[in-house]
């Protein structure tokens, strides 16, 4: 049976009600998917290679194999899309002319070709990319070097979120780096594959548990999990969160019709007021997404009220 997590947030006096998880048949650890982001679990074999030598060469650390290999399958899909992009972006790595023209490289550091057989090439591509990173600021500074290469909060969000993926799964690991440095972005994925919603709000508040888990900050909350609107992948941005009177509210719902599950098992307190105690299934939902890395909310006084149904954390 599904469960949903939702979340509503008060935007100019009216409720938004975005569903953010469907939970049953989630996908496994470690995923942290992004949208279009080409294969999951590893990039091909053959350019491995390409990803880690261009990264020792232009200094990116431990994590510059995956972050190339993300932005390579987010970009073109490891070559498999090759059209020219809606702002003039060019060639494997997707390379604005002008850009390409000043960081474009071949892997012995000499300027690339200008031009198909430079930009279409993989291995002068993903060197180029590289030096472009490096330029604009990584590894001290992996957003804002990706920021840069796509001026869109959404693509940084996509291709380190992918990276993650790769990395966990062995792409650049070495000594003594950790996963741990992309928790900040994209965080710790739990054994039932989500991750934090709310790991990309800023100056990010807990509240009050009541029928959820109330916050207050600004940002784009993400998909916790994979799951179903019309069809959502894990850290996909789904809406934006605004600091004003009213934060949002977190918690699990029922079904697609936005009742809260702790509505539905009768956890309201008499005085029909919602927020008037902190319900059992407003602490489970604080539990989950604790343990993806978001604050707890406070317990009110004498909470939590009623009990959960099996299977829920």
């Amino acid at each position: 049976m599904g469960r949903v997590l939702k979340a509503q947030a008060a935007l100019g006096g009216a409720i938004l009600v975005v569903t953010i998880l469907a939970v049953a048949g989630a996908s496994g650890a470690g995923t942290c998917e992004a949208s279009g982001a080409g294969p999951v679990g590893g990039a091909p074999a053959q350019l491995i290679p390409l990803y880690q030598a261009a990264s020792s060469k232009y200094d990116l650390g431990p994590q510059g194999p995956a972050v190339l290999a993300a932005i390579n399958a987010v970009e073109t899909n490891f070559g498999q899309n090759l059209s020219t992009s809606s702002a003039g972006a060019i060639g494997w790595m997707q390379f604005e002319p002008g850009t390409w023209a000043t960081y474009g490289v071949t892997p012995t550091g000499a300027p690339a070709p200008d031009g198909p057989q430079g930009w279409n090439d993989p291995a002068d591509a993903i060197f180029s990319a590289a030096n472009y990173l490096h330029a604009s600021g990584a590894p001290a500074d992996w957003q804002g070097a990706i920021f840069i290469y796509n001026h869109a909060e959404w693509y940084v969000t996509q291709v380190l979120s992918l990276a993650q993926t790769y990395y966990t799964t062995g792409l650049g690991k070495s000594g003594a780096a950790s996963p741990a440095s992309f928790a900040t972005v994209c965080a710790t994925v739990a054994t039932a594959g989500y991750v934090n919603p709310l790991a990309h709000i800023q100056h990010l508040q807990p509240e009050r548990i009541d029928m959820g888990v109330d916050y207050s900050g600004q940002g784009a909350i993400v998909a916790i999990g994979a799951g179903q609107i019309t069809t959502v992948n894990t850290g996909e941005p789904l809406g934006q969160m605004f600091q004003g009177g009213s934060g949002i509210e977190t918690g699990w719902s029922v079904g697609d019709s936005g009742t809260t599950l702790a509505a539905s098992l009768g956890q309201i307190p008499s005085s029909g007021d919602p927020g008037a105690w902190s319900t059992a299934a407003g602490a489970s939902a604080s539990r989950l997404l604790q343990s993806l890395g978001a604050p707890p909310g406070v317990m009110q006084p004498g909470g939590p009220h009623g009990t959960m149904p099996a299977g829920y954390p």
